[in-house]
């Protein structure tokens, strides 16, 4: 399929908003259009097609390097990355960052978040019981990034970032397994109870408990297919 069919317009989004771009291209590597180690059209050529300014997209593109989804080659452009994170070493970084963002959390969470993380959790429960793998990832997902929001710290938001969608790849696999999904919502309920106490210590050791139990769930099935695996990135999570 060459790049012209590719890549369509961005419509009904301002063309000064990386957002849409971001979404745009990560969108065709879950559809497996776009596979690691393939080379974007050019600055000019892209911009063109997404019809949107090239001042957007190289901000876009910066981010998307950021993420560690492309890297930009000087002179050469810029290419799906070849190695994607793997699932040990994103859990390794959980676990080291994620018990601190819970016990900032839970110190600095606004009532506002609070209802927010309480609808998530509800919501989580009713996936619990319908055996919705895809949406409870999801919301799984929201639940960790809403709490890192409601730590109030930019870098580690810029961290969280970096790891939102590698975690939704291993999370969607993860709630696969027998009695996962229904761990990690009793997890998420201990730990918004935690929060709402006000109980930093206790919401970080309740979140390291839970990130354990991910790393344990993983060694327990002898491994999982990584999030760098060939032409897999993200592929199963959105239609």
């Amino acid at each position: 399929m060459g790049h012209k069919t590719l890549f369509k317009s961005i419509t009904n989004v301002p063309a000064t908003l990386t957002e849409p771009i971001i979404e745009a291209i990560l969108n065709l590597i879950r559809d497996g259009k776009l596979r690691q180690g393939d080379k974007l059209p050019p600055q000019d050529a892209l911009a063109e097609q997404l019809k949107v300014s090239r001042t957007s997209l190289r901000e876009a593109l910066k981010e998307l390097a950021y993420r560690g989804i492309v890297r930009c080659v000087h002179g050469k452009g810029t290419f799906v990355r070849e190695r994607f994170t793997s699932n040990e070493e994103i859990i390794e970084a959980r676990k080291i960052v994620e018990p601190g963002v819970a016990a900032l959390a839970a110190r600095r969470l606004k009532p506002k978040e609070c209802r927010e993380l309480e609808r998530l959790v509800e919501a989580m429960r009713s996936r619990v019981e319908a055996t919705d793998f895809k949406d409870f990832s999801m919301l799984d997902l929201e639940f960790h990034m809403k709490i890192n929001e409601s730590a109030k710290n930019p870098a580690l938001g810029f961290m969280m970032q970096t790891l939102r969608d590698v975690m939704l790849v291993q999370q969607l696999h993860l709630q696969r397994l027998p009695g996962a999904i229904r761990r990690a919502c009793d997890f998420h309920v201990k730990i918004l109870e935690r929060m709402k106490a006000r109980d930093a210590e206790g919401a970080e050791n309740t979140m390291r408990e839970h990130l354990e139990d991910v790393e344990a769930a993983f060694r327990q099935e002898g491994g999982v297919p990584d999030t760098r695996s060939s032409g897999k990135f993200v592929q199963e999570v959105l239609p």
